[in-house]
C-alpha cells in the first residue's frame, strides 16, 4: 500500500473537519460546498465553511428572527429573509465580535476577533458566492449580498530583502551570534535545519505548506522537490 503523503493527510483532515462543521450549517451551506468540490482545493473549501459559520453565529447572535432557531434548520425561505441592512451589519460586525464563550466566562474573558480590510472583504465575498448560488439554482429571489459594498483595500508595496539584510540574515541562522544566551541553547540543535529552511525560502520561495510536506526523498544534492499547486506532480527545483 503506499505511503500517505503529508499533502493527502491534510486534505483528509480538512475534508473531515468541514462535513463536521456543516453539521451544524443550514442544509443550502452543505449543497454549495458540495457544488465546489471538483472545483477547490479542501483547504480553500474549509475557508467558504468557516467563514458560512460566523456569518450564521452572527445572524443567530444579532437578527431577531433567526436567534428562535438553530442554524442547522433554516431553510430556503429563511435564507430568503436576509436583507441588505442584515448584510451590512454583518459587515460592521466582522470589524469586532466575540467567540463564543465557555461556560462561566465572562465577557472579558472570551476572545475579541477582529477583521481588516481584507478580511472582511473575504468573508463578505464568501456570502456573495453562496447567495449567488441559491440565487441561480432559484432558491431565493435574489443574490441579496450582490448589494453590499465591499471595503476598498489599500495596497501595501512588496518590500524584498537586498544583498546585505540576506547575508546578515543567513548568518544568524549559522553562528547564532546576534541570539542570547536561551535562544543559543535551542540554536545549537536546530541551526541545520533552520538554515535549511531560509535556503528554501530565499532560492524557492516555496509555501510553509510545501515546506512541512518535504520528505527526505525529496532533496537531492542541489536539487529540490515540491508539490505544484493544487496538488499537481511534483516538480525539481535547483537550490542555487
Amino acid at each position: 500500500m503506499p505511503e500517505i503523503t503529508y499533502q493527502e493527510r491534510m486534505n483528509a483532515e480538512r475534508t473531515e473537519k468541514v462535513r463536521h462543521m456543516l453539521r451544524e450549517l443550514p442544509p443550502s451551506c452543505t449543497d454549495f460546498i458540495n457544488s465546489i468540490t471538483m472545483t477547490t482545493s479542501p483547504l480553500t473549501r474549509m475557508a467558504y465553511t468557516i467563514d458560512l459559520q460566523t456569518f450564521c453565529d452572527y445572524a443567530a447572535k444579532e437578527l431577531p428572527y433567526f436567534s428562535t432557531k438553530s442554524p442547522s434548520s433554516w431553510n430556503d425561505d429563511d435564507m430568503s429573509r436576509f436583507t441588505a441592512r442584515d448584510l451590512n451589519g454583518y459587515a460592521d460586525y466582522l470589524t469586532l465580535y466575540y467567540k463564543d464563550a465557555s461556560i462561566g466566562e465572562t465577557v472579558e474573558q472570551q476572545k475579541v476577533l477582529r477583521n481588516h480590510e481584507c478580511g472582511v472583504m473575504r468573508k463578505l465575498s464568501s456570502l456573495r458566492s453562496y447567495f449567488d448560488y441559491l440565487f441561480k439554482m432559484e432558491r431565493v429571489p435574489g443574490n441579496v449580498a450582490a448589494l453590499v459594498s465591499l471595503p476598498k483595500l489599500h495596497e501595501k508595496p512588496i518590500l524584498h530583502l537586498i544583498g546585505p539584510e540576506i547575508e546578515r540574515l543567513l548568518s544568524v541562522a549559522d553562528d547564532g551570534a546576534e541570539l542570547t544566551s536561551g535562544q543559543q541553547r535551542f540554536h545549537a540543535h536546530t541551526r541545520k535545519r533552520d538554515y535549511a529552511i531560509l535556503l528554501l525560502f530565499l532560492n524557492c520561495g516555496i509555501r510553509r505548506s510545501e515546506l512541512v510536506g518535504l520528505n527526505r526523498s525529496d532533496v537531492y544534492e542541489d536539487r529540490i522537490r515540491v508539490v505544484g499547486k493544487g496538488n499537481k506532480e511534483r516538480k525539481w527545483y535547483l537550490l542555487s
